[in-house]
């Protein structure tokens, strides 16, 4: 192949749903020619040597502090992989560096682009770079954060989002496209497969990634920091068809500006409103890429209510994922949306929006019904559309009718003006001599202005290059001091939170004591003078915290001491500013945490304390002005918190005043926000308080009427939060909770039916999470409570299998630690009611399998009073098993 021949480079995306969102953040692909999808990047240059060598790390292997897992793609001149970051702390990163032999001056220089254009940006919607640097072998590197969701438009169709819904979830894309472009960053690049959708807090948060083919932009739209790269491959072709602007269809692309990536959002816009794209995907695929890019350049996009006015099988399914129908989708499309979409489509960008941000505002204004920038194109202007898409065409009709009118006049001229024209033409030819020497002096007028622009154009980028490594200095210097800042917060912030809320449920305790010490550790390196306020309340957070873990373990005066110091610093801050409220929440939350992990060790004295002074802390921030919701709600939990404590000791009228004022709180905040789940979840909790005090005072139709209510609370939870574990786990408990007091109440046929429900959700969370200690705990409660219904009834073969099950659950679980004996005094209990059921069912074909079963329960009996736990069962069910199997002695021996 020689030098002239271009060769086309297909690099599809990845297609596992999480490698592929890593894949994706980097733009790796492979390199072979491959048939082109519709959401391929496509490269089009001169061909250059590619190196291909084995890289030599491999899972398990380190690159500076992270520990590769697993690799996630692969790409011309780069690995990307999911590491392990184990210090300071630990996560899961996407980590990519450059293959061993491809280190060339000009794939770094691209590799350097990437990497830099991210850290210039700082948004919510922009995948953050964490860390860079260079291997052993000096071949560099960079991380960032592990990006997981699916691309915009799958997750669009997943979800099937509504025109809105879809609509709201692309204004915050605009909005991270204006900030790249307020850095000058020029992403070239935008399609669904860059655009990935997690979800955090239930919320869907879009995510702008893969930078690898970004551009930074200078004042005259030159590349700040790989102007060698743009040198070096000028007549490169960067982007993806489908989503790619006609100015980057052209082969000199070097005057693409922001409003490129405008075209390409306007072409993600038309797909989210149509499961289509302007350019088809027959075209794309079949057609040659000279014709793919004059089709680029050239043909103007249809309206996309066009797309729909057919009834079809695939716009009955596009109108479906979109909760709608055809005609309905169609009438929803026309007008403002297509003209939003066709100005955001045009092929002259100076009739484009200039801005994303315009873009976002014309579609603000649709959603509130308010009039869009947006209008349809005037007739003169599709007028001379239509005369460049078709300018062959017109011109080959101009020239036949010229060529009629002029073969016409020389018809009717030609005998008059046969002499004159010997003359004019020896005129014309001195006239087309005299023109063509003063062009000819033009033409070397206008080449010396040439020169000299390019001249002066040379000096400026010379300038601007300086300019610009003096700001690359500038900016490195201020992002070392910014990393540094992070790596704190980031620590404090896994630690409290995240660690916190998936290590102490797995009694992970060793683990959280290291990662609180090294915290600490880190605040005791700097001076005492020199911490900022929010510094302060970070230490005191990691002194309640350590509190807690010792607490965790039983050492209550080593946890006492690390309270005292973690309220000592939160109370100065208060008296510092007594009047700013969100130092005095700091001080109540800290009381409220600090109050349930007492609770939770029974130390209920010391709980009633912290109760009571979050208490008082929460009513002097009532006081104060523009608080709202946010007291209240602390305040409804805080007397939910004593209401329990009372509950503890007895006083069930002290309790039953705690839980009405946490009630009338809750009910306060759910009129301002009838659909919050939180508030539903906590309201739901107080009402089953309150059915507890009922209970206790004999009130069973109070009880039942507050369960009913909890009951009907759950039900609205777990509808709104979907397949949410917590949520359904509490709708379980409620329903179990219901069941009992309505078998308390004589209704045992209602209650069954509850507590099927209550195993129906046990089971199927226990089954998706076979490790979760707790749901297993909560099947086995299920099955128990079902059992003892059936035999309130003396209906035995339907309490048989639910006695089964617990039988197996418990072994299940003596087996997992043989030590426990809480657990080996559990299966005894669990095999005696079992040989009570097999003997109360009067069928002696039972009683061998009663006579087992009480035996496997009198052995283990032994084990614990030989290793002096004896203690551990009931007297009660210890003596009915000694009884029973007596009896079943004397059976038979009269057998």
């Amino acid at each position: 192949m020689d030098e002239d021949t271009f060769t086309t480079r297909i690099i599809p995306k990845t297609p596992a749903p999480v490698e592929k969102d890593a894949a994706a953040l980097f733009g790796i692909g492979l390199e072979d020619e491959l048939p082109m999808d519709d959401d391929s990047t496509i490269i089009v240059s001169k061909p250059t040597p590619t190196v291909m060598p084995r890289l030599s790390e491999g899972p398990g292997d380190y690159i500076g502090r992270y520990c590769l897992v697993k690799k996630l793609g692969e790409g011309g001149f780069g690995f990307v992989w999911k590491a392990e970051q184990y210090e300071p702390i630990r996560r899961e990163v996407a980590l990519k560096v450059i293959k061993a032999g491809m280190d060339s001056q000009e794939i770094i220089a691209r590799f350097d682009t990437e990497r830099q254009a991210l850290a210039l940006m700082d948004h919510p919607n922009i995948a953050r770079v964490l860390d860079a640097g260079a291997t052993d072998s000096g071949r560099p590197y960079f991380v960032m954060e592990l990006v997981k969701g699916p691309p915009i438009t799958d997750y669009c169709n997943e979800k099937r989002l509504t025109l809105r819904q879809r609509l709201e979830l692309f204004i915050p894309i605009c909005q991270a496209v204006q900030h790249a472009h307020q850095k000058s960053i020029l992403h070239r690049d935008l399609k669904p497969s860059n655009i990935l959708v997690s979800e955090i807090d239930e919320r869907p948060v879009p995510m702008v990634i893969d930078f690898g083919i970004a551009k930074a932009l200078g004042t005259n739209g030159t590349d700040q920091f790989s102007k060698d790269m743009i040198q070096t491959q000028a007549g490169v072709i960067i982007g993806t068809p489908q989503y790619m602007s006609p100015e980057q269809a052209g082969l000199n692309n070097l005057d693409v500006d922001t409003r490129s990536d405008i075209y390409s959002l306007g072409v993600i816009l038309y797909e989210l409103l149509t499961d289509e794209t302007p350019l088809p995907m027959d075209v794309a695929r079949r057609s040659p890429i000279d014709e793919v890019l004059r089709h680029i350049r050239e043909e103007e996009a249809k309206r996309p209510s066009s797309r729909l006015i057919h009834v079809t099988e695939k716009s009955r399914t596009t109108a479906q994922m979109r909760h709608t129908q055809v005609p309905r989708l169609t009438q929803a499309l026309k007008r403002d949306l297509d003209w939003i979409v066709l100005r955001a489509l045009e092929k002259d960008r100076d009739r484009r929006y200039d801005t994303a941000t315009s873009l976002m505002l014309d579609i603000q204004r649709y959603l509130n019904d308010e009039p869009v920038s947006a209008t349809p194109p005037s007739m003169a202007y599709r007028f001379i559309k239509m005369v460049r898409r078709h300018r062959k065409m017109v011109a080959a009709a101009a020239l036949i009718v010229l060529s009629l009118v002029l073969g016409l006049a020389g018809t009717t001229y030609a005998l008059q003006r046969e002499k004159e024209a010997l003359g004019r033409e020896a005129v014309q030819r001195q006239a087309a001599d005299a023109a063509r020497v003063q062009a000819e002096e033009s033409q070397k007028q206008e080449a010396a202005a040439r020169l000299v622009a390019e001249q002066r154009r040379l000096e400026a980028e010379k300038a601007r290059a300086a300019e610009s490594q003096e700001r690359a200095r500038a900016m490195a210097s201020a992002e070392a001091e910014r990393q540094a800042k992070e790596k704190a917060e980031a620590l404090i912030e896994d630690m409290l939170i995240d660690l916190r809320g998936k290590l102490v449920p797995l009694g992970r305790t060793a683990l959280l004591a290291s990662v609180a010490e090294s915290a600490e550790k880190y605040f005791a390196d700097l001076p005492e003078g020199s911490l900022t306020d929010a510094q302060w309340r970070q230490r005191a957070m990691i002194g309640e915290f350590r509190g807690m873990i010792d607490l965790s373990r039983g050492d209550e005066k080593s946890a006492q001491t690390k309270f005292d110091s973690a309220f000592t610093i939160l109370s100065r801050r208060v008296q510092e500013k007594p009047q700013e409220a969100d130092r005095l929440r700091d001080l109540a939350v800290a009381s409220q945490g600090v109050g349930v992990a007492y609770e939770e060790r029974g130390l209920l004295p010391a709980a009633r304390r912290m109760f009571t002074q979050q208490l008082e802390l929460l009513e002097k921030m009532r006081s104060m002005p523009a608080r709202g919701q946010l007291v209240t709600h602390d305040l409804a939990v805080a007397h939910a918190a004593m209401a329990r404590i009372e509950a503890h000791e007895e006083h069930w009228e002290e309790a039953r005043q705690h839980v009405e004022k946490s009630l009338a709180l809750y009910a306060t905040d759910l009129a301002a926000a009838p659909s919050n789940a939180m508030l539903q979840r906590d309201y739901a909790t107080a009402l089953e308080q309150q059915a507890q005090i009922e209970k206790k005072n004999g009130d069973k139709p109070g009880a039942l009427k507050s369960l009913d209510q909890a009951l009907d609370l759950r039900r609205r939870v777990v509808a709104a939060g979907g397949q949410d574990h917590g949520y359904q786990r509490q709708l379980g408990v409620t329903l179990e909770r219901l069941a009992d007091a309505m078998q308390d109440s004589g209704k045992n046929s209602e209650a069954q039916e509850h507590l099927k429900e209550r195993l129906q959700i046990a089971t199927s969370l226990a089954k998706g999470d076979p490790l979760d200690a707790t749901l297993q705990t909560d099947l086995l409660s299920a099955h128990e409570h079902l059992a003892l219904s059936f035999e309130s009834e003396k209906n035995w073969s339907d309490a048989l299998p639910h006695r089964l099950a617990v039988v197996q659950m418990s072994r299940d679980k003596a087996r997992s630690d043989p030590n426990d004996v809480e657990a080996l005094a559990a299966v005894v209990e669990a095999q005696h009611h079992l040989a009570h059921v097999l003997l109360s069912s009067g069928d002696a074909a039972q009683i061998p399998a009663a006579t087992k079963t009480l035996d496997q329960a009198h052995a283990i009996l032994e084990q614990l009073d030989q290793a002096g736990h004896g203690k551990v069962v009931k007297p009660a069910v210890r003596e009915s098993i000694q009884q029973a199997r007596e009896g079943l002695a004397k059976l038979k021996g009269k057998g």
